[in-house]
Parts: C-alpha cells; sequence; structure tokens
C-alpha cells in the first residue's frame, strides 16, 4: 500500500499507518494495525521501508512512498516521501512540466529516447536504486511504458479506452500514436508516443496515482492502495473516473518486445 513518510525527531522516515489493513472486512471484527519492522531494499526508495502487521487478521504488509509501486525497482514518478513534488511552483503546485516532474522515474527511458538519446550498448554506471542505464535496458522501459498509457501497437480497443479513461486524455489520442509507432518503429518513435500522452494528462497532484491506476489496468501490478488520512482507512483509487472496469485479460495484453530499433 501507499502512505506518506514523515520524518521523526531523529531524521529518520516513518511512514504513516492506516488504521485498517487491506484485508479489512466491515461484516468482520475491527482491524489492529502497528508498525513491525522495517527492512531494508537494495532498489527502489533510499531509505528503509516499514513493514505493518494487523494482529487481527496476521497479515503484514509493506508501506510504500508515494510515486512507488510494490516490488518495482525504480519510481513510476519521483516524489517527496510525503507525497509532494521534489520540484515545484509554490503558487502554482500542479503546474510544473510534466518532463520535470518524471524525470528520474522509470519514464526517464522515453524522455531520453524522444529526445534521440540512445542509452549506451552497455555501460558499467549505475544510476540511482542500482539501475544499469544501458540500450537494453532502455528497451524493457520503454516497452513497459508503452504498454502503461496504451500506445503498444495491437492492444485491444477496449483495454485502450480502460486506459484513456484512467489516463484522462482522449482515446483518439492513444490510437494515432500507436499508429505512429506501429508506421515507425523505432526507438525514437516510442519514446515520443509515450511522451505525448504523458503531456496530455490533465496537470494535477495525482497524477502519478493515475500512472499507478493505468499500470494496474494493464496489468502491470497489482491494485494500488493508499491512505486515506481523513478517515485512516485504505482506498483504492482517490479519484474519480467513468468507466473504470477491471483488467483486460491476458490474451488481450500483445507480447511486449524487448528489442527497440533505431
Amino acid at each position: 500500500m501507499v502512505t506518506a513518510y514523515e520524518v521523526d525527531c531523529l531524521g529518520r522516515p516513518r511512514p504513516r499507518l492506516p488504521e485498517r489493513c487491506p484485508y479489512y472486512d466491515p461484516a468482520g471484527p475491527e482491524c489492529s494495525v502497528g508498525l513491525h519492522h522495517f527492512r531494508e531494499r537494495k532498489t527502489g526508495p533510499c531509505h528503509p521501508l516499514g513493514v505493518a502487521h494487523c494482529r487481527t487478521h496476521r497479515k503484514a504488509f509493506t508501506l510504500y512512498p508515494p510515486g512507488h509501486r510494490p516490488y518495482g525497482r525504480q519510481a513510476v514518478v519521483p516524489l517527496a516521501p510525503d507525497g509532494g513534488q521534489l520540484l515545484c511552483d509554490d503558487d502554482h503546485p500542479s503546474a510544473i512540466g510534466i518532463e520535470m516532474e518524471i524525470e528520474g522515474g522509470m519514464f526517464d527511458a522515453a524522455l531520453d529516447a524522444a529526445a534521440g538519446r540512445a542509452w549506451p550498448r552497455c555501460s558499467d554506471r549505475y544510476g540511482d536504486g542500482g539501475l544499469v542505464s544501458y540500450w537494453s535496458g532502455q528497451g524493457r522501459f520503454l516497452d513497459q511504458t508503452m504498454e502503461l498509457v496504451g500506445v503498444t501497437p495491437g492492444l485491444g480497443g477496449e483495454a485502450r479506452g480502460q486506459i484513456a479513461d484512467v489516463l484522462g486524455v482522449e482515446r483518439m489520442l492513444l490510437d494515432e500514436q500507436a499508429g505512429a509507432v506501429r508506421d515507425a518503429p523505432g526507438y525514437r518513435s516510442r519514446g515520443e508516443a509515450v511522451c505525448a500522452v504523458l503531456r496530455a494528462m490533465p496537470a494535477s497532484r495525482r497524477r502519478y496515482q493515475r500512472l499507478l491506476e493505468a499500470g494496474r489496468v494493464a496489468g502491470l501490478w497489482g491494485v494500488p492502495l493508499y491512505l486515506d488520512s481523513r478517515c485512516g482507512s485504505l482506498v483504492r483509487m482517490p479519484f474519480r473516473v467513468s468507466g473504470t472496469r477491471d483488467p483486460p485479460p491476458a490474451g488481450l495484453r500483445p507480447a511486449a518486445s524487448t528489442k527497440v530499433g533505431r
């Protein structure tokens, strides 16, 4: 689940705990949630993650900071541990350009590809979180982000429509960008297609939540849960979209290629 982390008096990030766990049943007993321990990670958030435990249901679950997804090695959108934007205009916090907002996350491959920056064929350099920045990695990230924003050629129309609805963009834009990739399947056109969709998303603090939900619809990861600080409960999707349904069956998702042409 996703929750904000706040710095304690010793300068350590500590998560806000929910009053109820993901296994809560309104017809059953109340949850009893406490912080069990912290665990280090070699990748992902740069600080230890809290692991909560519900004594009622005898279940443990990891608390991820905003912008991250479970088990992800890199943030979907890099945010401060408390959920704030790393770079923002104090008067207009949602007006930051999407390129600056997502830089440093899983969309770096698309940003570089759209600008014609191909990652090295091989490299000994390691980026943030221990990720190797080389050509095959750029291809994998491009394939994944294309699925996430619904521009993979061959994606079913129903699935593309669901993703467009979640992202708050026109379905026609996704169709156009998928067609552009189909006509010119190079790494640059793939990056341009992803960035075109990102730029069309509504400017809002909830952009990263829309992207996490789109990843669920695309079948890339499970259901994201967020802590609602007003009631202390977990909520599945803290924004409204019309017509959102369950993820498409596995058969609707096209096989993703790991090769990127120049």
